[in-house]
């Protein structure tokens, strides 16, 4: 598997749709077909539509309003094949099944490298250690990938933001994110 990707991470757009009668997913048949007719392209996991813009999404809530199926919205981080998922990764998003593309819940999950610590602390507690923090963030790690660069990108649990940063500086370490809720 080569380690060029050819995105870092893009925001994608979802709808999980309900009918009214909470029928099986199947009854969602025609707004699919709509869709298709409008060569709207989408991505798909069970009764969640993923779009690659706002504007798309915005046209399927309109027809599913037409047919009478409610839609929640939701922001997804769409995240490179390379991506080496963890255990807790889909507590946190999911595989879809149409296409097979990793995403993850925006509003849960933060993106960020390792960098050096750009300014010595006054008393530095250890020198520039990634590995170190890397295994000390283990736990809460959704998954990782390389850029296109080479270097490592990591998802992690929005919820231990500030966890990450304190870990990063007690290896040397600074947090540059690339996604924050």
């Amino acid at each position: 598997m080569s380690s060029q990707v050819d995105f870092l991470f893009r925001l994608a757009y979802a709808l999980e749709l309900s009918p009214p009668n909470q029928a099986r997913t199947d009854g969602f048949e025609p707004i699919l077909q709509a869709l298709k007719n409008r060569n709207i392209r989408y991505d798909q996991d069970k009764e969640l539509l993923v779009f690659t813009s706002a504007d798309d999404m915005e046209e399927a809530r309109q027809l599913a309003e037409a047919y009478e199926a409610s839609a929640e919205e939701l922001k997804l981080l769409r995240l490179p094949r390379s991506l080496r998922t963890r255990a807790t990764f889909t507590d946190f998003g999911f595989v879809s099944r149409l296409e097979g593309i990793c995403y993850l819940y925006a509003e849960l999950a933060v993106l960020f490298r390792l960098q050096e610590a750009s300014e010595e602390p006054v008393r530095p507690v250890r020198s520039f250690n990634p590995a170190s923090a890397v295994a000390q963030l283990g736990e809460h790690m959704l998954g990782d990938w390389r850029d296109a660069d080479g270097s490592p990108v990591f998802a992690l649990e929005a919820q231990h933001d500030e966890l990450a940063e304190g870990i990063a500086r007690a290896y040397g370490c600074r947090v540059e994110w690339l996604y924050r809720p």
